[in-house]
């Protein structure tokens, strides 16, 4: 049984069948949309990043690491279908990850895993995903950063705040990465870690040696990130985004919302517009090849049908507020998490939320654009609470049957009455440590042991339930008076 235990055990972390399933549903569909916005959707604001790296002039306006990031790929393959491609494997990784680590594969039940593919499906098929996923913003791997750093923090609460060196080392790599990613990830960073390290401190009192070392490795990591802005010499773009138009937080849109769900154009003529408009105002030639670029499908029968979708999803008032709204997602993960709290009774789950909240109150005193794209992160974390609304659901479930709540049955005495108590009613033992205390004893219960067992077991219901020995005064044994009145008579002869 111990075997078949670690057997288990090793297949929870080896890749399996219902893993690739995941995984395969956001790279066909994201690839389809790659594949018919080839080399991927730009922005005025993705080609002025692109001029950047052909020139090898940059400045602060974009983190230089996102743009680090572009150049590295960019050098390898000379295209902006790198980028997408990268951020289409970054999603769908990330995704795979929090499904399988919230789903039982050990389990022959498959409730779970449909479930998870269901809702997966239907995030890869919501245009807003996928047009992101293809789209250069430098908000695109942050949000997928923020979705994974929040996803390491339930785990951690599930670890009740126990930190291993593992996860201490791939909590610090999120942190340091996420934060060079925004130009206001870095308050988010030292905020979300503060709240990290507090948590831990009350869950365990203990300044241990991994608890410093999480912090050590963070700081570590953003300094030689951050050392690559001089090594490039990265110049101020002197941006100051204060004093600009308050995000309109609605969840229905009014006239005076003037931002987009994402950037593309009826007519899907966005690539070509973006790029003239970017040189045109800047009165620059282009610096490389790929900045001439247009969608290498534009006109055809599949381009029109998947661009006509995507547009009706942006421009039609319900679909836009159902699956666009950053204000309407925010709400529903609110709900979530009250619901959490009464279900666990435990106000842990909040601390899963922090890094959105500060990318919102950052987005609020920063952002002079109306755009979702910086407030994406308010629909992604909302799809990780579905995720753990759903593991919990099911795990809840299970223990939902007709029972009573006895933990304390191991203390009870052996010599316990059971004539109060109906026959068809049983007391289980669902203790925390029941299953604790009962395996090793299992494993030492030999077949032969357990069939004898069997056969001692009576057939008879009724004969299950031990009978008091309590008897009123009135009740009497009539065989024994019946013997006692015999023995009188012997003696009564005998003496005649």
């Amino acid at each position: 049984m111990n075997l078949q235990n670690l057997e288990i055990k090793s297949n929870e972390k080896r890749i399996n069948y219902r893993d690739l399933m995941i995984f395969i549903v956001p790279i066909l569909i994201f690839g389809l949309y790659l594949f018919i916005y080839n080399p991927g959707i730009l922005t005025t604001e993705s080609f002025n990043q692109l001029h950047q790296i052909a020139g090898g002039e940059f400045t602060n306006r974009f983190p230089f690491f996102h743009s680090f990031i572009e150049m590295i790929l960019l050098n390898i393959f000379g295209t902006p279908l790198s980028v997408a491609a990268l951020q289409i494997l970054v999603f769908s990784t990330i995704w795979t990850v929090i499904c399988k680590y919230h789903r039982d594969d050990a389990s022959k039940s498959s409730n779970k895993f449909v479930a998870q593919f269901i809702v997966t499906l239907i995030i890869c098929l919501i245009p807003i995903n996928a047009v992101y996923s293809i789209t250069l913003w430098k908000e695109i791997l942050f949000s997928y950063g923020l979705l994974f750093l929040s996803f390491l923090i339930k785990v951690l609460i599930d670890r009740n705040g126990q930190i291993s060196m593992k996860l201490a080392i791939i909590m610090a790599i999120t942190i340091a990465v996420t934060s060079q990613l925004s130009l206001i990830g870095l308050p988010i960073a030292i905020i979300t870690l503060v709240a990290v390290l507090v948590y831990i401190y009350m869950k365990n009192g203990n300044t241990d040696r991994t608890f410093l070392m999480l912090p050590a490795i963070t700081i570590v990591l953003i300094l030689i990130i951050g050392s690559l802005s001089m090594a490039y010499n990265v110049e101020d773009a002197h941006i100051n985004n204060q004093g600009g138009a308050p995000m309109v937080w609605s969840v229905l849109r009014g006239d005076d919302w003037n931002g987009q769900a994402y950037y593309i154009t009826k007519d899907g003529a966005q690539l070509k517009e973006a790029q003239n408009l970017f040189y045109t105002k800047n009165n620059i030639t282009p610096t490389a090849g790929y900045e001439k670029l247009t969608s290498a499908n534009l006109g055809e029968a599949n381009y029109n049908l998947v661009n006509s979708f995507a547009v009706y999803f942006k421009d039609h008032t319900l679909t836009d507020t159902l699956f666009y709204s950053p204000a309407l997602y925010m709400y529903l993960a609110i709900i979530l998490l009250v619901a959490f709290q009464l279900i666990t009774k435990s106000k842990d789950m909040y601390l899963v939320y922090v890094p959105n909240l500060i990318n919102i109150i950052g987005v609020f005193l920063t952002c002079s654009q109306n755009e979702n794209r910086f407030l994406y992160p308010n629909l992604l974390v909302f799809y990780l609470l579905v995720i753990i609304f759903i593991s919990i659901y099911f795990r809840g479930s299970l223990k939902s049957l007709p029972i009573t709540m006895n933990a304390d049955k191991a203390k009870e005495p052996s010599n316990r009455t059971y004539q109060s108590q109906p026959a068809y009613e049983h007391t289980y033992d669902v203790s925390e440590d029941h299953f604790e205390r009962v395996a090793p004893q299992a494993d030492s219960i030999s077949y032969d042991e357990i069939e004898s067992l069997l056969d001692e077991t009576p057939q008879d219901s009724s004969q299950s339930i031990p009978q008091t020995e309590t008897h009123s005064e009135e009740e009497y044994d009539s065989d024994l008076i019946d013997e006692i009145l015999k023995e009188i008579e012997m003696e009564k002869q005998n003496k005649d």
